[in-house]
């Protein structure tokens, strides 16, 4: 599993530590990575071939109509997680 975020690459080490989740993502790929960020699908074609996965077999799950755009471009499956239902039981 991965992390492609428009973020830079110490802003989500630091989130996701502080979160106790670092541990779940083999491979993050940041703005720091890539050239243009989305909407180009540049960093999705990055996290995907880190992973050794075609972008087929890829789903993006994303919160912006940005990254859903850049998801879109190269045909990879998205889900908007803006719309899925908020969890009052999940404390992150």
């Amino acid at each position: 599993m991965t992390v492609a975020s428009s973020g830079e690459r110490v802003a989500i080490e630091a989130t996701l530590s502080n979160i106790n989740l670092r541990n779940f993502f083999d491979v993050i790929v940041s703005i720091d990575d890539v050239e243009k960020g989305k909407p180009e699908p540049d960093i999705f074609l990055l996290a995907s071939q880190r992973l050794g996965i075609a972008l087929q077999g890829c789903i993006v799950y994303e919160d912006s109509e940005r990254g859903l755009e850049a998801a879109r471009r190269e045909g990879m499956r998205s889900i908007d997680v803006r719309v899925l239902p908020q969890n009052k039981y999940l404390d992150l």
